[in-house]
Order: structure tokens, then C-alpha cells, then sequence
């Protein structure tokens, strides 16, 4: 009987990397959970925030009915989730980088 190839640890190049950089970060990125909610810990970075809140756009004019759904314009929904990411809260550290990326997100949803 062949062993079965899912039941083997995977192992990605990232995480090879990530723990020889630094067993600790290591730990902390792909194995440690807060033990009250049980999620990973997920430090915030300016792709992380774009995705995020371009992501809840899309998500929320998806659930309401078709002929409801341009009601509310979806850019001014952007732009109001975008205050919950802005600043350091979204990994920006530099005004340019934050316009930078909050450009890209409206040319995501204008699409």
C-alpha cells in the first residue's frame, strides 16, 4: 500500500523562509492562534487593507436584491469603509503609499 500524499506535512518556500529568518515571527505567522477568539494573528499590510475593504464592497452589493443593488453608490461606500483602514490602521505608514492604494480600490470598484 502506497502512503497517501495528503496525509504529509506541506511545507511552503515562504514558510521555510519566514522560520529561518526568524523562528519567533515564524510562529507567530503560521501556527500561534489567540486562544479567546481561536483566528491567527494577521499583521495589517496596504494589500491586505485594499483587498479588504474592496473585497466588503463587492460582498455587500452582492447580497442585496438586483434592483436594489445601485441604490447607494458603491464608491461612497468605499470611501466610507476606507476610514476604518486609514493611517496606520492599514499598514500605511506615508500618505503617498495610502493614495496610492486608495486610488487602485477606486479603479477596482469603478470597474
Amino acid at each position: 500500500m502506497t502512503p497517501d500524499k495528503y496525509s504529509a506535512v506541506w511545507v511552503s518556500h515562504t514558510s521555510i523562509n519566514d522560520f529561518r529568518q526568524c523562528p519567533r515571527a515564524y510562529f507567530l505567522k503560521h501556527v500561534y492562534k489567540d486562544p479567546k477568539t481561536g483566528h491567527k494573528i494577521k499583521i495589517m499590510t496596504p494589500p491586505l487593507a485594499l483587498g479588504q475593504i474592496v473585497h466588503e464592497v463587492i460582498e455587500e452589493m452582492s447580497t442585496l436584491p438586483t434592483q436594489d443593488r445601485f441604490k447607494k453608490i458603491p464608491m461612497d461606500r468605499y470611501d466610507e469603509l476606507w476610514k476604518k483602514i486609514t493611517g496606520k490602521k492599514g499598514g500605511f505608514f506615508d500618505r503617498d503609499t495610502e493614495d496610492k492604494y486608495k486610488r487602485r480600490g477606486r479603479e477596482m470598484i469603478a470597474r
